[in-house]
């Protein structure tokens, strides 16, 4: 695993063998909305042209719960960034309700992104090796 990027909102890596990267959201609370775009802004600077062949994992199951529209609109960016930046979107979730909420603002937003409560079906699809229909 290569660092991209780490701070106290996200880790960010790729895995050049299995052709992933991995956005991972830890624990910490965001505490301004500013602060939420400013930091979306620092992961997307992140993501490069070559990343377009590969997937990505969206790791939030570490992610506090919060569903308020403010911050729902601040994530927006970081959400079409992904989508324009990767070939395949894998949103890792921890709980059904989780599941939900990433449907309903994945909807929203127009691009197609695979959820899943598995790591490793996220990894299998995000890189390519299991197709969406395939998921259990």
């Amino acid at each position: 695993m290569i660092e991209l990027y780490r701070s106290a909102f996200y880790e960010l890596s790729e895995d050049r063998r299995e052709r992933v990267v991995t956005l991972a959201r830890t624990a910490a609370p965001f505490l301004t909305h500013a602060s939420v775009r400013a930091e979306v802004d620092r992961v997307v600077e992140r993501f490069e042209p070559r990343h377009r062949e590969l997937g990505i994992v969206v790791d939030m199951r570490s992610a506090p719960g919060r569903n308020d529209p403010e911050f729902e609109a601040a994530m927006r960016h970081l959400r079409f960034a992904v989508g324009q930046a990767f070939a395949r979107v894998v949103v890792l979730v921890a709980t059904a309700s989780g599941q939900m909420q990433a449907a309903r603002l994945h909807r929203e937003g127009g691009f197609v992104y695979s959820i899943s409560r598995d790591l490793i079906e996220a990894r299998e699809l995000a890189s390519g090796m299991r197709a969406a229909a395939d998921a259990d």
